[in-house]
């Protein structure tokens, strides 16, 4: 999925807010601590908005069987974590171009949100009060490779990113 999701940069770039820009970059290093999959910026009236994002398996769990996160989903958390405490610790690194040794995020914020994409979609599992939780505690939205396809194949182009909506899924038998 990463390499598919490097070729086509405009899937992960359609989910962003960013009504005069949108920009995707992927492999970010921070220093040579840790390494984004994917970091989209979205510019807007109000600067760039930068969103971490990490991949897993598309064949992940996002929830065991108890309702507790899986392991995967722990791992991506604790990854995007990570990566906010080293933009907080190197802030101006982080901000700064890579021309001169920065990380080329400008306009990044401390604790940008962050986006796992994990999974499939399992109507049946207990998945929507741990996302909930997840997005309030964490500012982490959790979200499936099947949610990735719907909101990549919605009406282009989108006015704002899927991030900002909830997809209607009557959009799928319009047009």
């Amino acid at each position: 999925m990463q390499l598919v999701l490097e070729q086509h940069p405009q899937i992960l770039g359609h989910l962003v807010t960013g009504n005069h820009h949108t920009f995707v970059r992927h492999q970010v290093r921070f220093a040579d601590k840790f390494v984004a999959d994917f970091v989209i910026g979205g510019v807007t009236s109000m600067g760039v908005i930068w969103r971490l994002v990490e991949l897993e398996s598309p064949t992940a769990r996002l929830v065991l069987n108890d309702g507790q996160a899986s392991k995967e989903l722990r791992k991506a958390t604790q990854q995007i974590r990570d990566w906010r405490r080293w933009i907080t610790e190197h802030f101006h690194t982080a901000g700064a171009p890579e021309d001169r040794g920065g990380t080329g995020l400008e306009g990044i914020r401390v604790n940008p949100p962050g986006l796992i994409i994990i999974g499939r979609d399992n109507p049946g599992a207990p998945t929507e009060a741990m996302r909930n939780e997840f997005l309030e505690e964490n500012r982490i939205e959790i979200r499936t490779y099947d949610w990735l396809v719907r909101a990549a194949t919605s009406r282009p182009p989108m006015r704002i990113g899927a991030l900002d909506i909830e997809l209607d899924e009557s959009w799928d038998e319009e047009d």
